[in-house]
């Protein structure tokens, strides 16, 4: 027999108070009621973890471009010499590019590296398994937060092209 109690927490509370002595040994229960509390921590926890997934991300592809333009701002002069000796513009860009997303690259996959396998090692201890839905989502936010630190470091491409348009002032 399945009876349906709505009306919230405390009214299946009631019912279940209510129906106890009418089961003879038998609550009456589902295993969705018993399982509830896990459920809401599980969905908090992967709540949290996306969140701070995702303002990891924001604060890498923040940091990747402060960083890529701090050092054309910082390397002004190298940059310009280098175009004045007739190294084309796209060399210096990729050059620029590749010493900052190397770095991201390598610091970025190694902790989602750990991540996943810390993952891996609870779902173990809880006797479950990976949630497919899960690893879509965290290869979603991986690739996104890929794009936009690119972005952001392309960003400071134009930078590099006005820094390196003009003559080089020199302190002579």
């Amino acid at each position: 027999m399945t009876i349906q109690v709505s009306g919230g927490e405390e009214h299946v509370d009631t019912a279940i108070t209510a129906l106890t002595p009418l089961g003879s040994g038998r609550y009456p229960i589902t295993q969705e009621y018993v399982s509830a509390p896990d459920d809401t921590a599980t969905a908090r926890v992967a709540t949290v973890s996306t969140a701070t997934l995702v303002l990891s991300f924001l604060v890498a592809a923040a940091s990747a471009g402060l960083t890529a333009a701090a050092n054309v701002l910082d390397r002004c002069r190298t940059y310009a010499l280098l175009r004045l000796a007739g190294t084309p513009l796209d060399v210096l860009n990729r050059a620029r590019i590749r010493e900052t997303v190397i770095p991201l690259a390598v610091l970025a996959g190694g902790t989602t590296a750990m991540g996943v396998f810390g993952a891996m090692q609870l779902n173990e201890a809880a006797g479950t398994t990976i949630n497919t839905s899960g690893t879509v989502q965290l290869v979603l936010c991986v690739a996104v937060g890929a794009l936009a630190m690119l972005a952001a470091i392309t960003g400071s491409r134009p930078l590099l092209r006005k820094v390196t348009a003009g003559p080089v002032q020199t302190a002579d």
